[in-house]
């Protein structure tokens, strides 16, 4: 076989597994380990690792040592024959390796964690092990390779006795940029943990909350990230139907007895700018509120938000007992009276 039949039989794989491709995928196309090493000594293939190799026409990534890696646990396979979650045989990524993938935290990702329910043994120092059975519920795919997912990469460096300040810059790093984080979950994972940091047994909420103070995460900024988040945008769109809906009767009603106990009083002009201006107030306000998708945030984190909710809700009260302040205001006529010699000056 010419060099240019074998590069032309290759791209049949590479072209679906980011450029790479291992010795047995090669062989499984008729393409030999000497044909391999000729192509690498041309040009043509960049060799990453042991039995992989590169399209040197793909730029390198730094993923590339990963995914590597993960393709080598089942070389003959196709990568995209062993994306679905829910495989007996499934690898994924893990610890420090995923939160390097997730793109959180300031870890090394090496040595390169992979996690198998079969026992696995390797003399490389840059790659490690794990076996353990992982739920295909906590497991995603990030940048093309099965991963744990955020709550499960947080639990497992906790598991490796990681420096907790370390771990906590993953969890904030994850909060601010608008992974919609399952604190409920990742509590859960946390509990087998939460005794050898320090906690009652099964705490794991105490462990979490730990590691929130570390991180200087406060409820604020979980909804600023949530209320960002592209997962909630259409979520959001609802929801800000929903809340134009509900309090907009409100607010005309209120603006039209703002206007009608400013036309009944002859007001002095201070007093009915400082009007028009609560009214623009309350404009700004009510589109504030149409932008904030609070729903999910609340059920999620009913407990940490109580206080925000009541004065979310608190605002829009205001909007509502305008009307009948101002009627009172209106009636009143030694308030009248004083305006009306105000303006006579």
């Amino acid at each position: 076989m010419n060099l240019h039949q074998a590069l032309s039989r290759l791209a049949e794989i590479t072209s679906g597994q980011w450029g790479l491709v291992t010795s047995a995928q090669a062989l499984s196309v008729g393409v030999n380990r000497q044909d391999l090493a000729r192509l690498a000594r041309k040009g043509s293939l960049d060799r990453i690792a042991h039995g992989v190799y590169r399209d040197s026409g793909i730029p390198a990534n730094r993923f590339d040592a990963i995914r590597a890696a993960w393709l080598m646990t089942a070389p003959e396979a196709l990568a995209e024959s062993r994306l679905d979650p829910r495989r007996d045989d499934r690898v994924v990524t893990g610890g420090p390796t995923a939160a390097f993938l997730h793109g959180v935290g300031d870890m090394n990702p090496e040595p390169i964690t992979l996690i198998s329910s079969a026992r696995r043994q390797t003399q490389r120092t840059d790659l490690r092990y794990l076996r353990r059975e992982v739920d295909p519920d906590d497991v995603t795919l990030v940048e093309g390779v099965p991963t744990t997912r955020i709550e499960l990469t947080i639990a497992d460096l906790v598991r490796d006795r990681r420096d907790l300040s370390l771990v906590a810059d993953v969890l904030a790093d994850a909060a601010r940029s608008g992974f919609n984080v399952d604190m409920k979950r990742l509590s859960e994972l946390l509990e087998p943990l939460a005794r050898r940091n320090g906690f009652d047994a099964q705490d794991g909420a105490g462990l979490l909350n730990k590691v929130m103070t570390i991180g200087g995460i406060d409820a604020v900024s979980q909804l600023h990230a949530l209320a960002v988040s592209p997962a909630l945008a259409v979520t959001a769109a609802a929801v800000t139907a929903d809340i134009q809906h509900e309090f907009a009767p409100l607010f005309d009603e209120s603006s039209k007895s703002i206007a009608a106990a400013a036309s009944a009083l002859t007001l002095s002009a201070k007093v009915r700018e400082s009007i028009e201006s609560m009214l623009q107030v309350s404009e700004k306000q009510m589109a504030a509120l149409a932008q904030i998708d609070l729903t999910p945030v609340l059920k999620q984190y009913e407990n940490q938000f109580a206080d925000l909710a009541a004065r979310v809700l608190g605002a829009a009260k205001m909007i509502e007992i305008a009307a009948p302040t101002l009627a009172a205001v209106r009636s009143h006529e030694s308030f009248r009276t004083a305006a009306e010699s105000e303006d006579d000056e």
